[in-house]
């Protein structure tokens, strides 16, 4: 963004107009005609509502975003506020104020908001210094409040158009400060914005919310009368407030492009749906990236419980396969999205099966949020018998069957080493040590098992150790299960289970993860897909253990995994593709 222009001299070399400087380097880089490109992707926003305004008007909608599993539900908010702006005098506006005060308070009550940093923004120095006023009064009837605010990681700021770049919160509180006055009259002059290349500051300003960002203002959109200035950032603010108070973007059909056949596809697909109740919508999203089709949560309208997608535009537009297979998917599941894959020949083949198959997705995710609702409200009744209040959550559905690896606490040895480990009277010790590990870690194979005992005493592998181990594991109670080497699992469990574990940060080596565990994963993946090459399933499990890279160990427990799905009829294998059993 172009540093503030009010200090600078009017200065201009009239008889050398084409060497004087533009505004920005960015501006004398484009005189210059040099080669462009957009940057094609964005960090900040965890929604993609926050970032859609800018990507609309100021980046042609180039920049890649990807829809939430709450786009129904915009995170940018307008919230009028009655009152007025004082224009003859302070040029302040004491109500917008005074709303986002009370704000910044109530949010400090809340449990769930109070984790959240928060930036106010404004639209000119003046209604920055009254906002910081009024809070330094909040701070000094409230301590625990003050240090909240100013001892976090990241504290309040305060900060008007002219210096906020390069800053950022989960939160961002904007006061427009310009309005009507006091007879109701609207001037049309919005201090920075009126400004040659005003609008980069509003763009700027707009677009240093995380995960929400709400708008306070007395002013409308409606009454701003662009005939009365040729300001391309009072334009930007009229746009952006009709953004914010109708909670999404008006688009022209000229801006969506599809083909035919993928149209037809997507309708008949979504068209089936309907036929069986469901509420669906389809191309969701902004930017040019959509989700083909979403299924609305029965019981939360403004949340989606499935996204489908498809093997049209959007999966052939990624350039490469692990961007179609990994990346692509991977970034809606963090975005909350349960997703469900349909290939057109499958459709073509079994659409009443892949129907079918949609329908059972669906009650399963809803058989999920209700045992989850359940669990929510018996916590919430014991709570309140307590005597307690909390907060009441939005909870969403469970997207993946995948779960953080929880390492065990081990009891601390007195003598560490390989003296400590050999030593027979911690024989006890080193056996509840395993006990422990088997029970919170299961499945857990031997190796790793040896690994994690050898590493809390501080000793280095060897022949005498492995056999002390291995004398001890005998009379560990445990189930065992053989492959590559022998798993543990905690005793009287059942030898199966419905989830699998992060590899993240923990140090397993492929050959340490069960098998069973893998195929939870591939199932997830075949379920959510009907069927995946196999060398394309082998390399979307090994990233969802968090390995980078495929090696010949990584790829042969992968493959001994999928082996032993097909062998137990879990899926089955044609031509190269994992595909799901027909049941029938």
């Amino acid at each position: 963004m172009p540093p503030t222009s009010f200090f600078m001299t009017n200065k201009v070399d009239e008889e050398n107009m084409e060497i004087e400087d533009l505004e920005s380097i960015l501006d004398d880089c484009l005189s210059l005609s040099f080669p462009s490109k957009y940057l094609l992707r964005h960090y900040r926003s965890k929604h993609e509502s926050l970032i859609a305004f800018s990507n609309a008007h100021y980046y042609d909608n180039k920049l890649l975003t990807f829809p939430s599993a709450d786009d129904l539900n915009s995170r940018v908010t307008y919230q009028h506020v009655s009152g007025h702006y004082d224009k003859g005098k302070t040029r302040q506006n004491k109500f917008e104020a005074q709303a986002i005060v009370e704000d910044v308070a109530r949010r400090f009550q809340n449990e769930k908001t109070r984790k959240q940093s928060v930036g106010i923004v404004t639209f000119s120095q003046v209604q920055q210094n009254l906002i910081e006023d009024k809070l330094n009064e909040l701070y000094r009837l409230d301590s625990e409040l003050e240090a909240w605010a100013t001892e976090s990681d990241e504290p309040i700021f305060i900060k008007n158009l002219e210096n906020v770049q390069g800053d950022e919160r989960d939160v961002i509180l904007f006061s427009i400060g310009y309005g009507p006055d006091e007879n109701g009259q609207v001037s049309m002059n919005f201090g920075p914005l009126n400004r040659e290349g005003g609008w980069r500051r509003l763009n700027v300003a707009v677009t240093r919310a995380r995960e929400e960002m709400k708008v306070f203002a007395t002013l409308r959109s409606d009454q701003i009368n662009l005939n009365r200035t040729a300001s391309e950032g009072v334009a930007g603010l009229k746009n952006f407030l009709t953004f914010a108070e109708k909670g999404h973007l008006v688009l022209d059909a000229s801006q969506i492009t599809t083909t035919d056949n993928h149209a037809n596809l997507t309708q008949n697909i979504a068209n089936r749906l309907r036929a069986e109740g469901l509420i669906v919508n389809v191309n969701i999203g902004t930017s040019d990236y959509r989700v083909d089709l979403g299924i609305v949560h029965p019981e939360h309208p403004k949340r989606y419980i499935l996204s489908i997608l498809l093997d049209g535009l959007n999966y052939f537009q990624a350039e490469t396969t692990n961007d179609r297979e990994l990346v692509l998917p991977k970034m809606l599941e963090s975005l909350g999205w349960n997703i469900f894959r349909i290939w057109t020949l499958d459709w073509i083949e079994n659409a009443d099966l892949i129907v079918e198959s949609i329908l059972e997705k669906v009650n399963a995710l809803l058989l999920k949020t209700e045992e989850h609702d359940h669990i929510v409200a018996n916590v919430t009744e014991s709570i309140h018998q307590n005597g307690y209040h909390i907060e009441e959550i939005d909870y969403s559905p469970i997207i993946s069957k995948q779960i953080p690896y929880e390492s065990t606490h081990l009891p601390k040895a007195f003598a560490i080493g390989a003296e400590g480990l050999e030593d027979l009277g911690n024989r006890a010790l080193i056996h509840r040590q395993m006990e422990l590990l088997i029970h919170h870690e299961s499945p857990i194979s031997k190796s790793f098992l040896y690994k994690r005992i050898m590493e809390h005493w501080e000793a280095k592998p060897s022949v005498k150790i492995e056999r002390i181990l291995s004398e001890i594991i005998v009379d560990v109670p445990s189930q065992v299960t053989k492959h590559r080497q022998p798993f543990y699992w905690k005793e009287q469990s059942v030898v199966d289970i419905n989830y699998y574990r992060s590899n993240a940060g923990i140090g397993r080596n492929s050959e340490d993860i069960a098998p069973e565990e893998i195929i939870v994963a591939l199932q997830e993946a075949v379920e959510q897909n009907l069927s995946i090459v196999e060398d394309d399933l082998v390399r979307y499990l090994a990233r969802q253990f968090d390995f980078q890279k495929m090696g010949k160990q990584i790829e042969f427990s992968m493959r001994y995994a999928i082996g032993i799905a097909v062998e137990k009829q879990l899926v089955t294998q044609e031509e190269g593709r994992i595909k799901m059993i027909d049941n029938k």
